[in-house]
C-alpha cells in the first residue's frame, strides 16, 4: 500500500517504440504508506520492461510441452496445489474454459517463477508492477478484462495494443515480493499478533485484480498474498525483465 510518483527528469513512463514486445518503463519513486523512517520515505525503481499482456493458455502450453516436470499432474504436491491448471483437459491438453488466447489461470508461485526463468525473463517487484500500472491512464477501468459484476468469471481474450493491458480485471498476477511487513513493523501484542503473524510466512505478493474481484475492490495500491504452491482465484503471471532484455 502506497503511492508511486515517476521520477522527476525520469524517462517516459511507458515507451511506444515497442509495438510487439515488452514495454518499457522508466525509473520511478515508490513512496510507501509506513516508510522505514522519517529519512527514508523514497525507494527508486530503475528502469525495467514489462509484458504488455499476461502470459497467455498457448503460450504456457508451449512451456509445459518443453518443459515436461511441469505438467499438470506431475509437479510434486511442493510445488502446486491439487487445483493447478484446473481448467487444462490434461497436461498438454487445454479444456473448452482455456481459450488459447486468454491467460493462463491456475498457476502458482513456483510454476509461474519457473515460467519466467524458462524465458530468460522474471517475474515483477511489487514495486515494479505499481509503478507501470501508475503510469497507465485509466488502468482501473480493466482494460481487455472485467470484473465480478460482469458474471463471466473468465478471463477475456488477451487483447492487442501499444500499451499494457489487463493489469486489472483478468488475473492477480504473482510478483517476486514476499508478503512482509512494511519496514518498522512491529506484531501487536498477544493472539492478535499471533494471528496475523501467521499470514507473513511463505506467502508472496499478488497484484492487479482478476475477473472475480468486485470493481470496488481494485486499486493500485491493494497487496493480495496467497502461499507459494496456491494457485487461488485466478492466479496469473506477467513477465518483466532488465532494460538490458532477456537472457
Amino acid at each position: 500500500m502506497g503511492t508511486l510518483l515517476l521520477a522527476v527528469g525520469a524517462p517516459t513512463a511507458l515507451a511506444a517504440d515497442l509495438p510487439r514486445g515488452p514495454a518499457k518503463v522508466g525509473s520511478g519513486v515508490y513512496r510507501p504508506v509506513y516508510p522505514p523512517s522519517p529519512e527514508e520515505t523514497e525507494i527508486q525503481v530503475q528502469p525495467f520492461l514489462l509484458d504488455r499482456t499476461p502470459v497467455t493458455n498457448a503460450q504456457y502450453l508451449a512451456f509445459v510441452r518443453r518443459n515436461a516436470r511441469w505438467q499438470k499432474g506431475k509437479v510434486p504436491r511442493l510445488f502446486v496445489d491439487e487445483d493447478y491448471l484446473k481448467l487444462w483437459a490434461g497436461p498438454t491438453r487445454l479444456g473448452p474454459q482455456a481459450h488459447p488466447d486468454a491467460p493462463v489461470v491456475h498457476v502458482s508461485w513456483f510454476t509461474a517463477k519457473a515460467y519466467c526463468e524458462a524465458q530468460g525473463a522474471r517475474l515483477p517487484t511489487e514495486a515494479e508492477w505499481e509503478i507501470a500500472a501508475a503510469a497507465v491512464p485509466g488502468v482501473l477501468g480493466g482494460e481487455g478484462g472485467a470484473y465480478a459484476e460482469s458474471r463471466r468469471f473468465h478471463p477475456d481474450a488477451v487483447p492487442a495494443g501499444v500499451r499494457p493491458a489487463q493489469l486489472f480485471g483478468a488475473v492477480w498476477q504473482w510478483t517476486a515480493s514476499p508478503y512482509v511487513g512494511y519496514p518498522g513493523y512491529r506484531p501487536a501484542a498477544g493472539a492478535i499478533g499471533e494471528y496475523n503473524g501467521k499470514w507473513m510466512c511463505d506467502q508472496w505478493v499478488l497484484r492487479g485484480a482478476s475477473c472475480a474481484t468486485p470493481r470496488s475492490h481494485a486499486r493500485l495500491t491493494y497487496r493480495n498474498f496467497f502461499p507459494s504452491d496456491a494457485r487461488w482465484q485466478f492466479t496469473g503471471v506477467r513477465l518483466a525483465s532488465g532494460t538490458e532484455g532477456r537472457a
